[in-house]
């Protein structure tokens, strides 16, 4: 499972279309938090509506996530998918710590939502990622503000740190370098796994030869 993560702003949705498009060797499943269902989008709602209190924010991502993992999730990666998500639990650290740690943020998740095997946070700076958000001319909903970004960046910042299966993307660059890293990342993490699990070679050597051809073409 990969998660691409970061600020509002920061490419989130160009980079998960370049990975679709590289990453076709096995099903891929895209997705992203909230979801779209009924607990997500009351979150999606209320940020145009205003902010909904702290009790109720984490009690609706809580039930959005755990039928996120029930229903999709889960099921695409019982079946060997790719699943590919627009924010994770590491956006509820970003975006819902002024209710609590990180740490306590975190762990309201981890007991029950998988583990990714490889999370990008993109990151930029505030100011850039409020141009690019203006630039789009949809306006800024309570959760795009320089204040509210700047704390959200500090936090990602704390994921980065804390949570081994992350790496930092440098979103200020143009999308085909954000890409090319991106791709790098995946394969990196790819090695990684084969020297850890000892996977059927067959297998194994196979997707991450064509990791690497892609992302050489890349």
């Amino acid at each position: 499972m990969l998660v691409i993560d970061g600020l509002d702003g920061a490419g989130k949705s160009t980079l998960i279309a370049g990975l679709a498009r590289h990453l076709t060797q096995r099903e891929v499943v895209l997705s992203r938090e909230p979801t779209y269902g009924p607990y997500g989008r009351q979150l999606r709602d209320s940020a145009a509506s205003g902010r909904l209190s702290a009790e109720r924010e984490i009690e609706l991502f809580v039930q959005d996530r755990t039928e996120h993992v029930r229903e999709l999730i889960a099921p695409a990666l019982a079946r060997g998918a790719i699943v590919i998500l627009d924010r994770y639990y590491y956006s509820s650290v970003a975006y819902q710590a002024d209710y609590g740690s990180p740490e306590s943020i975190l762990a309201q998740f981890t007991g029950f939502a998988p583990k990714p095997d490889l999370a990008l946070i993109l990151d930029l700076p505030v100011a850039v990622a409020i141009g690019r958000i203006h630039a789009r001319g949809a306006g800024q909903n309570d959760f795009e503000h320089t204040d509210t970004l700047s704390r959200c960046r500090d936090r990602f910042a704390w994921v980065l740190a804390n949570c081994p299966e992350t790496r930092r993307l440098d979103a200020d660059r143009p999308p085909a370098a954000v890409l090319a890293e991106a791709l790098g990342q995946i394969v990196l993490c790819c090695v990684a796994r084969a020297k850890a699990c000892q996977p059927d070679p067959s297998d194994q050597a196979c997707e991450l030869a064509w990791l690497l051809d892609r992302a050489a073409s890349g």
